[in-house]
């Protein structure tokens, strides 16, 4: 189960890291120039660390609770 958790999350990480990587500031942030926006950047490390922190908790819970699931119809 937790193979399945770490990889999945590894997979999410590596696919956002790889979208990001690829459009780069080429995504239209706003067509309207009368507003200044800033361009995207790359997020904080502490930002990612939380997100996927909570991505894996989530993936395990939903793990526990299917297993659990699939061993009360058994």
């Amino acid at each position: 189960m937790l193979p399945a958790v770490l990889s999945a999350t590894l997979t999410g990480v590596v696919a956002a890291l790889l979208a990001c990587w690829a459009t780069g500031s080429y995504l239209p942030v706003v067509v309207d120039d009368a507003i200044p926006v800033a361009p995207p950047t790359w997020p904080r490390p502490q930002a990612v660390l939380v997100s996927v922190a909570g991505v894996m908790l989530l993936f395990g819970a939903v793990a526990l609770a299917l297993g659990r699931a699939v061993r009360v119809r058994d």
